[in-house]
């Protein structure tokens, strides 16, 4: 029974492992330290995507550079790479220096200098606008084309204070944000981790991304510096980290990011159109022995607010509507063809078989109406048809009647299907991907089958639960002169259900003239207790060999009771380690769903390649061999 019991559980917790699926979101994703820094993209022109990719100083200059560009991990064909029209565009440059006490002496020094050479580089239609930060951040000039001026603020500059990182980075996004026109970059120079911010890196990472300005960090190592922090800055806005422990090599490092800047490609290539909320685009570009990549995540406009270019329904893209309608067509073509095949691999009834449900006909019949004529009684009665006419109702039957169900199989088997049909309908209308749809049909299939389980077991347990006091009663009143039969009487009208329930019918089949042993048998069958059917067992022993029966049940009852008493100690004992199996099983789960919330691009590589794919399959089969040897290893025999 145990056994029986985990596999459909098991079932149910694979069919809900398969509603995880990817929904990948904003943010770039990791690429290598010198990669490629991607200013921004536009999918005005869906399925084409433009790129603006800006290449460093080493590539500046060749006309043989060459790209190829990726999308979810498939290859996709580069329309076309040139310099216009982004090369075109005005910079709007945000100057972030670090001037905390640590920058004091030569590397204030050389990085004033590197912020000249910097400036000096900008373009005529470039302006760049100068902040600083140590304990606040604070603006030393806005835009502006003054190359004199902004020279003589830094020449101005001086060191002292701690590190305010975060508020920098959120000052710098605020300027880059209200920018006007042109392409917004932020150049950024620290060589310490954050001290004194009042904000988070969090909210520094946010008003980056939705100033859609590309971060270059360039850092001088010290003991204090945060990797993790700038890293995770120039990911989320596709730009890039530069390091060096030299201050004397800012100067080059500066005249290369003002070449990188103006020296910007548009890459234009055609999308596949795939049927994830976002395009995760990795670009890479080689020419002769030089290489650099590059990634950034892309709102895909099929679901987006705004529509693609033709808004109409593609070929091979169905809308949500058309998938919901496919939907409805799979789930009821399996459901009403799994009840067919059914129906011609199960025996037909017999009328001594139909005899076994004789009471629950009797209350179909009572619930009957004259006037059930209608649309639900004719689909009832339908389905009825199709699933009982060869005996598929019978384990239903069966099982209701075990869970002490008032409800004919026809009407159950009817509810489960129409609920399996509207749960994948909404799903796929909803989220408008026929793959969900399908994975809460499966789970909505599982459902009602893990409750009809639960509710047996329940009702199972409280039947054992009254069984010691049941045979007190019954052995009482042999004592007093009755007969078994009028014992079973007793019970009926003494107890409580579930108890009186059963001992009714068996009470009934007894007057149709089935001994009251084999009636009893077959209600221990239908209970499927084991308990019971030891009590059945000593009474069929007693009436072949003869005894004192009111003392064997006191021996069986007692005997129930030391069992009761032991199997809650086990379970008091092992509570601990329940509670640790449940977390343990809960907590990948857990976790997995909150990655998806927190940054569903980190998770997406599960989702969109093959090494993934591999990965979450073997993630799911050491769940399932976990799950099942912690069922094992807690489950204790009384």
């Amino acid at each position: 029974m145990a056994g029986r019991r985990t596999a459909r559980w098991l079932a149910a917790a694979l069919a809900a492992v398969a509603l995880v699926l990817p929904a990948p979101g904003a943010g770039a994703q990791p690429g290598p330290e010198g990669a490629l820094a991607i200013t921004g993209a536009d999918t005005g022109p869906y399925p084409d995507v433009a790129l603006e990719v800006a290449l460093p100083a080493e590539a500046a200059g060749r006309d043989d550079v060459r790209f190829t560009v990726t999308e979810n991990g498939e290859a996709v064909d580069v329309v076309s790479a040139g310099t216009e029209p982004a090369s075109e565009q005005p910079v709007r440059a945000v100057l972030v220096l670090d001037t905390s006490g640590s920058m004091a002496g030569r590397a204030l020094q050389d990085a004033k200098a590197a912020a000249r050479a910097f400036i000096e580089g900008m373009g005529p239609d470039d302006t760049v606008a100068l902040v600083t930060f140590s304990d606040s951040a604070r603006t030393v000039s806005e835009f502006t084309t003054d190359r004199a001026a902004l020279a003589a603020l830094v020449d101005g500059l001086r060191a002292a204070g701690e590190t305010a990182l975060y508020d920098a980075l959120g000052h710098a996004a605020r300027l880059a944000r209200d920018a006007d026109g042109g392409r917004p970059v932020i150049v950024l120079l620290s060589d310490g981790g954050d001290t004194v911010s009042a904000s988070s890196l969090d909210a520094a990472v946010r008003a980056l991304t939705n100033a859609g300005a590309p971060v270059y960090a360039v850092v001088l190592q010290t003991k204090e510096w945060d990797p993790k922090a700038l890293r995770a800055v120039t990911r989320a806005t596709s730009g890039r980290l530069l390091q060096t422990n030299d201050s004397a090599e800012l100067l080059e490092i500066y005249r290369g990011l003002a070449t990188e800047i103006a020296n910007v490609w548009t890459v234009v290539f055609q999308s596949r159109e795939p049927r994830t909320k976002d395009l995760d685009v990795q670009v890479r570009a080689s020419a002769g022995p030089w290489t650099a990549a590059g990634s950034i995540v892309v709102p895909n406009p099929l679901y987006s607010g705004a529509p693609p270019a033709d808004p109409g329904i593609r070929p091979g893209k169905p809308a949500p509507l058309l998938l919901a309608a496919a939907a409805l067509a799979v789930f009821g073509s399996v459901a009403f063809g799994a009840t067919a095949l059914a129906s011609l691999l199960t025996p037909s009834r017999t009328r001594l078989d139909r005899l076994a449900f004789y009471d629950q006909a009797a209350e179909e019949v009572r619930r009957s109406s004259p006037d059930s004529a209608g649309f639900q009684s004719r689909l009832v009665d339908a389905i009825g048809e199709v699933a009982g006419r060869r005996g598929f109702t019978r384990m239903f039957a069966e099982r209701l009647q075990q869970a002490g169900l008032a409800i004919r199989p026809a009407e159950f088997i009817a509810l489960h299907v129409l609920g399996v049909v509207v749960a994948g309908a909404l799903a796929a209308l909803a989220t408008g991907a026929l793959v969900v749809g399908v994975a809460v049909a499966v789970l909505a299939a599982f459902v009602p089958l893990a409750w009809l389980d639960s509710a047996i077991h329940k009702r199972r347990e409280a039947f054992e639960e009254q069984l010691p006091d049941v045979l007190d009663l019954i052995a009482g009143s042999l004592r007093a002169g009755w007969g078994l039969q009028q014992a079973i009487g007793l019970v009926v009208e003494q107890s409580a259900p579930p108890a009186s329930l059963e001992f009714a019918r068996a009470q009934a089949e007894a007057r149709l003239g089935i001994p009251v042993e084999q009636a009893l048998e077959k209600m221990a069958e239908r209970l499927g207790s084991e308990d019971f059917r030891w009590t059945v067992a000593a009474i069929a022993v007693q009436r072949d060999v003869g005894g004192n029966l009111a003392e064997v049940l006191d021996i069986v009852a007692r005997t129930m009771r030391e069992r009761a008493q032991t199997r809650r100690q086990v379970r008091a004992l092992t509570a601990e380690g329940r509670l640790s199996a449940i977390v343990l099983i809960a907590l990948p789960f857990v976790e997995l769903v909150a990655l998806l919330v927190i940054n569903p691009g980190y998770m997406s590589l599960l989702f969109t390649t093959p090494t993934g794919w591999a990965m979450s399959a073997i993630a799911v089969v050491l769940m399932v061999v976990g799950i099942v040897w912690l069922n094992r290893v807690m489950t204790v025999e009384v």
